[in-house]
């Protein structure tokens, strides 16, 4: 049955976890419990392998209702998208052996996995998001929604690493505002337990904490699923996750002791009440198991924002840059695994030939820094990688959409000018004369971007008096003005450009809450584009762009 299929390296994390099958013990806990009060609504995975997935979102919906949060209604389609996104193979000897480019993740439309081990990689950095913002989709994805999902998920297809983020990466898969969520949810503390010991699965839904439960399927008709009837188990046909919510052990025949499973399947298996009631004997199928103790504060997740398909610019040399991975999002996953490797893992750099460099480096908040080495396209995931440095803060902008601007900074110490843009690339703009001098910037219009503010800036004149005087002697000064649609006054801006580097320049303004200074390196080899980084007055900094025009 196809909601049983487990991919196989996760079948490899599930089954380290299980511990040796533990028969029914008496002790002093209640002889019924039952939690389905405390459970937000039934699901249904539909025709996707996605068990997993509702079985860890049940459990933190659960945990968040007990934490005082109310009803909550998270994204299962997040969580398996992200978690197939962001995982990282264990052994990267053997992406190494699959060549350049090859995948180290997982395609995110197709299901399979955990959910004890998902509990225990949203306890680390990964997090999911509400259900509105990505709607679950009950059916199997087919070459109607893409090309490549011509090939079956175990196909040597997708042992290529661009392969997996067309899909990965694609917005009608991950949708562009899925990646700005005003909150976003995970687990606090967590604990693995026995998955085959009743003691332990009792112990803790008597102390009010649901079960995520991963095991082998055998019988699975309503009102009791049963083992199967022989020893040599010839009726096991796959595999699944549920969450246990409760137990009753009040009949005298113990044949007839059962748990209680919120299980996403609709009616399939299922009493009137729609919740599944499985035997003890059942437990001997258990392959892991997880419980939460605390849920963490929602939270935004601003790093999120990273994620995507961008199109590079640096100094005006373009390629492709696919951030397939927030940084350190992986760590628990590959300690799962048996990899002792932290992660810093970013994405990959695609330049104009189709070249493949991987990335390392570190996201917070709106700002991204990775390196890339030309002379190692293949680091490992923790590998603090040389190179050349790329420093971007996000540029939310309506006229440009979606962009990251900043520099990047060669081996031999030199910066210059770059940006991301998530749809293409930017204008060119008109060119700008060369070689960059003062008379490039005078008696010049740009439109310039930067923290939400589109606008034009007219470069006037050169004049030295605009300068305090300790920078006259280091940088040639200018005046001009700083017009935003919708404000009818001009305001004045000085212009600062290095005399040791007329390609940058410095301007100063009186925007509101913008008395700080943003610094541009025009692009050697774009015809008027420039691009850096400013700060406001409370020293956060955001990206900045200018187009001549």
């Amino acid at each position: 049955m196809s909601k049983f299929n487990f991919r196989t390296q996760v079948w490899q994390v599930v089954s380290a976890m299980a511990a040796v099958f533990t028969t029914t013990t008496v002790v002093a806990l209640p002889t019924r419990v039952d939690l389905r009060s405390q459970q937000t609504e039934l699901k249904d995975q539909g025709d996707r392998n996605t068990c997993q997935t509702f079985g860890a979102m049940a459990a933190l919906e659960a945990a968040y209702r007990r934490a005082g949060f109310g009803d909550l209604n998270l994204s299962e389609q997040f969580l398996n998208h992200a978690g197939k996104t962001f995982w990282l193979h264990g052994d990267f000897d053997d992406i190494r052996d699959l060549g350049r480019d090859g995948a180290e993740a997982q395609v995110g439309v197709f299901g399979g996995g955990g959910g004890a081990p998902y509990i225990q990689m949203l306890t680390g950095n990964l997090r999911t998001i509400e259900e509105s913002l990505m709607p679950y989709r009950s059916t199997n994805y087919t070459t109607a929604d893409h090309p490549h999902l011509r090939f079956e998920h175990f196909e040597d297809f997708w042992k290529v690493q661009r392969n997996q983020s067309d899909v990965n990466l694609d917005p009608r898969f991950l949708p562009r505002a899925a990646l700005r969520p005003a909150r976003s949810y995970a687990v606090q503390r967590s604990r693995v337990i026995d998955a085959r010991s009743a003691l332990a699965i009792e112990t803790e839904l008597a102390a009010g904490r649901e079960v995520v439960w991963d095991f082998l399927v055998a019988q699975t008709a309503a009102p009791l699923w049963l083992p199967c009837p022989d020893a040599a188990d010839a009726c096991i046909n796959g595999a699944h996750s549920m969450l246990l919510v409760g137990y009753d052990r009040t009949h005298r025949d113990p044949a007839q002791h059962y748990l209680i499973a919120k299980n996403s399947w609709g009616s399939g298996g299922a009493r009137s009440d729609g919740f599944t009631y499985i035997s003890y004997g059942y437990l001997r199928y258990g392959l892991g198991a997880a419980v939460i103790d605390a849920v963490a504060t929602p939270t935004a997740w601003p790093e999120l924002a990273n994620v995507g398909r961008w199109s590079m610019n640096f100094d005006g040399h373009r390629g492709l840059f696919d951030v397939h991975h927030v940084p350190g999002v992986a760590t628990i996953q590959l300690g799962l695994v048996g990899s002792s490797m932290s992660d810093r893992r970013v994405g990959t750099f695609y330049d104009s030939t189709g070249a493949s460099y991987r990335s390392n480096g570190s996201m917070r908040g709106n700002r991204l820094m990775f390196n890339i080495d030309w002379a190692n396209p293949m680091p490992d995931y923790d590998d603090v990688v040389r190179g050349r440095q790329f420093d971007f803060f996000r540029l939310d902008s309506a006229a440009l959409g979606e962009v990251m601007a900043g520099s990047h900074r060669d081996p031999d110490g030199r910066v210059y000018g770059a940006y991301l843009r998530h749809g293409g690339y930017l204008s060119s703009g008109a060119a700008t004369p060369r070689p960059f001098a003062a008379a490039s910037w005078v008696r010049s219009t740009w439109s310039l971007h930067f923290q939400m503010r589109d606008g034009t800036l007219t470069i006037d004149r050169e004049d030295q008096s605009a300068l305090p005087a300790q920078l006259r002697s280091t940088h040639v000064g200018m005046r001009g003005t700083w017009t935003r649609p919708g404000v009818a006054t001009s305001m004045p801006v000085t212009i600062a450009m290095s005399r040791s580097n007329a390609a940058e320049i410095t301007i100063r303004m009186n925007d509101v809450g913008l008395r700080g200074s943003i610094v541009l390196r025009h692009l050697s080899h774009e015809a008027g584009v420039a691009a850096g980084t400013g700060v406001d007055d409370y020293g956060n900094r955001y990206g900045a762009l200018m187009i001549r025009r």
